[in-house]
């Protein structure tokens, strides 16, 4: 078969090849963990030839989403351990990567930006479907129905960012069937969709995952609220995937009793040392006290590549051997920006993530809305940024709503039903 090289030239030169690839890596994300580096090697190459924006269209943008990884370049300089910094800022290259490449083309279609979110979603079906696949492989060598439950579900991603995904996706597929019944479509693939993976969450006994979902329930209602099918079938489509959700999870033995475990623990007054310190709820309080105490100390940070050494000489110094052990990072995105590179660099980044609100509410962008919310949540209970999983999720997404929303802006409210 001949190539045509002038057919392909042009299909590079148009941006339907980088639209297609953003649509690639966001299947990607929720699928592959050491595989993503291929469609994203193949993003950057389509990038090159597609034509860019002004200069001054989005630089102020740029520098604020990837102002953050030059506080961990300054950080270095002050490290003690060189060959983890690099090794942390070769991990976070994605937050400097995403913002220049969406930041300085011309911003993707609707249609392109449809098939970022339903790629995404068919990525996180496929990642689910994996994991059942695999549980039910295992179950049958072992008979042991923990096959089915957090890790052991998960084969690629750790059961917190699975939780995450799926959130997301339900949360893109609810507002779609919103649009699809204001519209009246059919919706039925959606709604069907969005209850597997809900009942999904119970497997994977993620206590974020499950509060993130029942947390999504009012802003979704919100939403229809704002769309007017507040009062219809929507609302009670609804409240039933709930309804089955919480009968599911209430009658699951394991993923109700974790979550049961965490409440009593996080409520205590007094650490148990008789108890395991190794219990993710009471090692999360001992790690954040600790890295409270720390930031106080060190207000510029310790450097981008010292932290982890500092937190197991202070869980040591404290009597937590077994989490010295284990090399337990702080758990806790914000905190570990503010012991490592320092206060002004998390009030960057955090200024990094309200920056969009008032852009968000004013062309009511639900969909970039939740996922702050998603992400920021999740920030507060795991050091996301550390881990390729949750750097590239965060950075990726984040760089295509905003571009996206930020490009359609003047002509949003007449978009909106399309784009959600």
């Amino acid at each position: 078969m001949r190539i045509n090289r002038a057919h392909i030239l042009e299909f590079l030169k148009s941006g339907k090849a980088f639209a297609w690839m953003l649509a690639i890596v966001a299947l990607a994300i929720p699928v592959v963990k050491s595989g993503i580096q291929i469609p994203l090697f193949l993003l950057i190459i389509s990038w090159f030839f597609v034509s860019k924006t002004t200069f001054k269209a989005n630089a102020k943008e740029v520098l604020l989403f990837s102002g953050i990884y030059i506080f961990h370049i300054i950080a270095m300089f002050y490290t003690a351990d060189i060959s983890e910094g690099f090794v942390d800022l070769e991990s976070k290259l994605s937050i400097l990567l995403f913002p220049i490449l969406l930041g300085a083309v011309k911003p993707i279609s609707t249609l392109s930006y449809q098939r970022v979110l339903k790629f995404f979603v068919f990525g996180t079906v496929v990642a689910v479907s994996i994991g059942y696949i695999s549980s039910i492989i295992d179950y049958r060598e072992t008979e042991d129905l923990r096959a089915f439950y957090m890790s052991n579900f998960s084969p690629v991603h750790h059961p917190s960012y699975v939780a995450m995904y799926i959130n997301l996706a339900i949360f893109i597929l609810a507002i779609k069937a919103c649009n699809r019944a204001l519209a009246r479509k059919p919706d039925v693939w959606h709604w069907i969709l969005m209850l597997l993976l809900a009942l999904t969450l119970v497997f994977l006994a993620s206590k974020l995952g499950v509060l993130s979902f029942v947390f999504s329930i009012p802003c979704i209602l919100i939403v229809a609220w704002r769309k007017g099918i507040l009062k219809s079938v929507f609302t009670l489509k609804l409240l039933a995937v709930l309804g089955v959700f919480v009968l599911f999870f209430l009658n699951d033995p394991i993923s109700s009793k974790r979550l049961a475990n965490s409440v009593k623990v996080a409520t205590e007054e007094q650490v148990d040392k008789q108890g395991s310190e190794m219990e993710s709820t009471r090692a999360r309080k001992t790690s954040w006290t600790i890295a409270v105490a720390e930031i106080a100390k060190h207000p510029f940070g310790v450097g981008t590549g010292d932290i982890q050494n500092h937190m197991d000489t202070k869980y040591r110094e404290n009597g937590h051997q077994l989490m010295a052990e284990h090399s337990l990072n702080v758990h806790n995105a914000f905190l570990q920006m503010a012991l490592a590179q320092g206060w002004l660099a998390l009030l960057w980044f955090l200024f990094s993530l309200a920056y969009p609100l008032r852009m968000i509410w004013k062309n009511s962008w639900w969909i970039y809305g939740f996922f702050l919310v998603l992400i920021s949540v999740n920030f507060l209970v795991e050091s996301m940024l550390e881990k390729q999983s949750g750097v590239i999720f965060f950075a990726f997404f984040n760089a295509v709503f905003f571009f996206t929303m930020k490009g359609h802006s003047p002509r949003a409210r007449s978009v909106n039903a399309k784009l959600g």
